[in-house]
């Protein structure tokens, strides 16, 4: 008996109805969330730019009350008595409006008012917002905190670390109630810590909490000071010259009695129990300066020339530091206080070096 061949039954393949809605709707909520997270994404971006901008306007009003010219009210100078409560519209190149308000503490008469500034905004959702800076404005002059900020050199108001003057010499020893001594030859100095001038010239050396100096002679008195150098740094014999006490002031002028000046091996002022420094000898000049004008209220003044003695011979010369204070001569004129640093080179033949000026011959 013949039949037909068996042929296999084939079996259906691919996606129902059901299946794609389902991909669709996960792939909808995915869509969904990564939407939801780009907008939260660029609001926050939103928030901080605008947060970091009214920070800025907040500094800024801050800045401007604290930048008053003086204390007392006066016509055109913003004052801080002028300071008060306000408000304002700021200015900016967004599209966001700020509104900016500052309140003060106290009153005008107070030594110091706490004032607080706040920048409000409302960002794009309709979400309000607000920063403030809180501060301390003092009631001091802009001049006298400019002088502590910036303090003048010879002004008496910049000191050293021990609180001084810098007229006062670096190795002079305090000895209490504003004033410090230092050695002058056989004799010292004592000098008040608060203008660094000269006030009395004793013959011992003064204690530490003495408060009586009727045994010293009193005075107003200036120092000149500095280094003198043979050009030879590390040869200790190689001075060809060498200069002494005679060491002196010409040519000089608002000047009581004669000038008298001490040499000696230079040290460390640093560490003046050290040893000397090899070829360097440093001078001390004690000049009472007079006064001038006849008016107590300006500094007393002096003028003179510094002669370093025994004058040099043949092809010997003196070279003078430039930028030392003087004019072209040498000549110092109408100081009005203490001058250090005011350093000299010798020399036993040749031109005095780049940097310095033939002083004397």
């Amino acid at each position: 008996m013949t039949g037909q061949p068996c042929v296999p039954t084939r079996t259906a393949r691919g996606f129902t109805l059901v299946e794609v809605l389902v991909a669709l709707i996960v792939l909808a909520f995915g869509m969904m969330a990564l939407a939801g997270f780009q907008t939260t994404l660029s609001a926050n971006s939103d928030l901080a730019k605008q947060r970091t901008e009214a920070t800025r306007l907040a500094q800024e009003k801050l800045e401007e009350l604290r930048s008053f010219e003086q204390v007392a009210s006066a016509t055109g100078k913003f004052a801080y008595t002028d300071l008060s409560t306000g408000n304002d519209t700021p200015a900016t190149t967004s599209n966001t409006a700020y509104a900016r308000s500052w309140v003060f503490s106290g009153s005008a008469a107070d030594a110091w008012r706490s004032t607080t500034v706040s920048v409000a905004w409302t960002d794009r959702g309709g979400e309000a917002h607000t920063v403030r800076l809180e501060s301390v404005i003092a009631r001091t002059e802009t001049a006298d905190v400019g002088a502590l900020s910036l303090p003048t050199v010879h002004g008496g108001i910049l000191r050293r670390p021990q609180r001084r003057d810098l007229g006062v010499p670096v190795p002079a020893l305090s000895i209490g109630g504003g004033r410090s001594t230092a050695a002058f030859g056989a004799q010292w100095m004592v000098f008040a810590d608060n203008t660094g001038e000269v006030t009395a010239l004793c013959a011992t050396q003064p204690t530490f909490g003495q408060t009586d100096f009727s045994g010293c002679t009193p005075l107003t008195g200036y120092l000149l000071a500095g280094f003198i150098n043979d050009g030879a740094i590390d040869s200790v014999a190689s001075f060809a010259w060498t200069p002494d006490d005679s060491t002196t002031l010409t040519a000089t002028q608002h000047v009581v009695g004669t000038p008298s000046c001490v040499v000696e091996p230079a040290r460390d002022p640093n560490n003046v129990a050290g040893p000397t420094l090899p070829d360097f000898l440093f001078y001390t000049c004690l000049i009472q300066p007079s006064d001038h004008d006849s008016d107590s209220a300006t500094p007393r003044v002096w003028t003179g020339r510094l002669s370093i003695r025994p004058l040099p011979s043949g092809s010997q010369k003196v070279c003078r530091f430039d930028g030392n204070g003087t004019d072209g001569a040498g000549v110092y004129n109408l100081v009005p206080r203490s001058l250090d640093n005011q350093n000299y080179l010798v020399l036993g033949s040749g031109s005095c070096p780049s940097g310095t000026t033939q002083h004397q011959p």
